[in-house]
């Protein structure tokens, strides 16, 4: 907002915020690649009854973390996919009001009023 009456964008600026956003949404999938190779071997808790609660309970905990991270890294993919969404539909609209005011002002001459 510039004056408090209008609303103003820089699109270079969303653009840039909005492909960091999608850069980390693609270091979250990153992670979530790396978390998921290293977290997949339970063979270290052994094959006794201790082991199997154990597994059950890294296996949960693991688990839960995948889908907290496949959640974070959809987020931020998405958040940046919509932020240019919403940039296009501002720019959208602030050209048809320009061509619509260049319309009008054709009618008018070079009258205003």
């Amino acid at each position: 907002m510039a004056d408090g009456t209008s609303f103003e964008v820089d699109p270079d600026q969303v653009t840039s915020g909005s492909s960091l956003i999608t850069e980390l949404g693609s270091f979250a999938w990153d992670i979530l690649g790396q978390f998921n190779n290293v977290m997949a071997d339970t063979s270290w808790t052994g094959t006794d009854s201790n082991g199997h609660k154990i597994r059950d309970n890294f296996v949960q905990n693991r688990d839960s973390t995948t889908n907290t991270l496949t959640s974070l890294a959809q987020a931020l993919e998405r958040t940046g996919e919509a932020t240019i969404m919403n940039l296009n539909a501002a720019q959208g609209t602030q050209d048809d009001i320009i061509d619509g005011i260049n319309e009008q002002s054709g009618e008018y001459g070079a009258r205003r009023g």
